[in-house]
């Protein structure tokens, strides 16, 4: 591996060698929207949700992983555009960083003992994601949400945890025109 430059612009990532790009759709979210009619109605037309640039695959040898993320603006059933939330799959594996770069949004944690908090993400601001909590961005705004991260390499995800505890604790819901955060009432332990 070589030293290079990448500029904090979602076109810099993609045009990088050796990214993934993962594209995800309101089909490939499942049941992290609350609202499951609303998500069914909106179907059809499968919606993109978040694209993330991920550059682990290009940084053969690196310790660290980074990525850039892109959350699009919208609501289903007045619930705001998510990504779909993980923890991290072995309790040793490590922290997270994000910088906010564009646009305006929350970051959801949860702990594996279901301790719950919630952190605006915005632009310059640097958001340390402890190992063993669980994160979910939200975008909140009526622009696109972008955002770098920093992970540990070896590090792998469990979405399914997220899956049989009914989701994150809270939910952000737009209550007029403002974002809430609300309990969810599917979540458990």
């Amino acid at each position: 591996m070589l030293p290079f430059q990448l500029f904090l612009t979602p076109e810099s990532f993609r045009n990088h060698p050796g990214v993934r790009l993962i594209l995800r759709h309101l089909s490939a979210l499942g049941d992290t929207f609350a609202h499951p009619a609303e998500v069914e109605s909106l179907a059809a037309g499968d919606p993109l949700i978040y694209e993330f640039v991920d550059l682990r695959d290009g940084l053969s040898g690196s310790m660290l992983s980074f990525g850039l993320t892109v959350i699009q603006p919208g609501t289903i059933g007045g619930e705001y555009y998510m990504t779909k939330g993980h923890f991290h799959a072995a309790q040793q594996d490590g922290d997270e960083v994000y910088l906010g770069v564009s646009g305006t949004g929350l970051l959801l944690l949860q702990s594996r003992q279901g301790e719950s908090r919630a952190i605006e993400l915005t632009p310059g601001a640097i958001l340390y994601t402890p190992l063993a909590w669980a994160h979910r961005t939200v975008n909140i705004g009526a622009d696109p949400l972008v955002f770098f991260s920093i992970w540990p390499s070896a590090t792998a995800y469990d979405y399914e945890e997220i899956s049989r505890r009914g989701g994150f604790p809270q939910r952000v819901m737009d209550q007029n025109g403002r974002p809430a955060l609300v309990t969810n009432p599917a979540f458990h332990i």
